[in-house]
């Protein structure tokens, strides 16, 4: 029988400027997700992997679409409120007990950009079972 260990993790902020209107950003974001993430490094499928929907919904789902015709899910969602505010949980290639939250807002906490970009576990921490880090990814309309 082995021991979990947790730890707390610091949030990792990385800032870009999007030159887009919230919309146009929001948009990109969700809807164009397959446009932008790296299918072929960055999925359950690999190199057979075609897309990835979001149900644009609080409760919709996050799947990732398959060549074969397989769906994997990737997450559900939290928040929809275009284009203010999108919130998922995010479990690719595994169960939702080892999901992160990832969040989308054009009005983040204090301190942070106009847009911002939030990845970070539930509740702060990680086991070695589950989620490495925390990330938190900020953008600016520029």
């Amino acid at each position: 029988m082995s021991a979990v260990r947790e730890a707390r993790v610091p949030a990792v902020v990385k800032s870009i400027v999007v030159r887009l209107r919230p919309e146009q950003a929001f948009e990109l974001f969700t809807a164009g997700l397959s446009r932008w993430w790296p299918l072929k490094t960055h999925s359950c499928a690999g190199v057979d992997a075609l897309r990835v929907d979001i149900e644009p919904r609080v409760g919709g789902q996050v799947l990732e679409q398959a060549r074969n015709g397989t769906q994997a899910p990737w997450g559900t969602v939290l928040a929809w409120d275009p284009p203010r505010h999108f919130a998922m949980t995010w479990h690719p290639a595994a169960g939702p007990a080892e999901a992160t939250r990832l969040e989308v807002c054009r009005s983040p906490p204090r301190g942070l950009p106009p847009a911002a970009l939030k990845w970070c576990t539930p509740d702060g921490k990680r086991g070695d079972h589950g989620p490495r880090n925390s990330e938190r990814i900020t953008t600016r309309a520029g």
